[in-house]
């Protein structure tokens, strides 16, 4: 008999004062949107590092090994957010998001590439993204693609990451809920 699957994915989550200054931004632009749009709850803003998908209860020390290998490998990286914009880029716009600079993808996409070794060495099943990572925080789900405004927004916020954070997500009418089941923290994380 199988074991009830939890929805997983690993990701960074965003200091207070790094939400309280996006609430901000975001709030000049929500008013440009009817009811075509879901914006997200600040509580389950994040930066997605990977997604674990469906996993079993038996995977979950795998995973945390994982992680625990790769942050425990990296400095606590800095990330830094550009501004708020479409995504995803050269693709009709299904989100707004936050954009990570090219040097935060870039050092976000090493510590993925040694996260997804480590876990794929502990027979960690899930589906791997080929492709450059783009580090992204979604703000709100499009449901309408016409006569979007226009909303580029300049920010400059930077924060250290303290760890890599095993999140599940539950899927509910409302909208997805997030929770956080294991912190690893980065090498030098104060």
């Amino acid at each position: 008999m199988c074991g009830m699957k939890k929805r997983l994915f690993i990701a960074i989550n965003l200091p207070e004062n790094i939400k309280d200054e996006i609430e901000k931004a975001v709030e000049k632009i929500r008013y440009e949107f009817i009811d075509d749009v879901r914006f997200v709850g600040r509580e389950n803003w994040h930066l997605t590092v990977t997604f674990l998908g469906l996993q079993e209860d038996g995977a979950i020390g795998p995973i945390l090994d994982g992680i625990n290998n790769a942050a425990g490998s990296f400095e606590a990286p800095e990330i830094e957010i550009t501004d708020i914009d479409y995504g995803p880029k050269n693709k009709p716009p299904r989100m707004i998001w936050l954009n990570g600079s090219v040097k935060t993808s870039k050092q976000m996409g090493e510590i993925k590439d040694a996260m997804e070794d480590s876990l794929v060495d502990g027979g960690v099943v899930f589906g791997m993204e080929h492709r450059g990572f783009n580090a992204h925080i979604t703000l709100a789900r499009l449901q309408s693609f016409e006569n979007l405004p226009e909303i580029k927004t300049d920010l400059n916020l930077r924060f250290l990451a303290k760890s890599l954070d095993l999140m599940e997500s539950e899927l509910l009418r409302s909208g997805a809920e997030y929770e956080v089941l294991q912190r690893s923290l980065f090498l030098k994380a104060e």
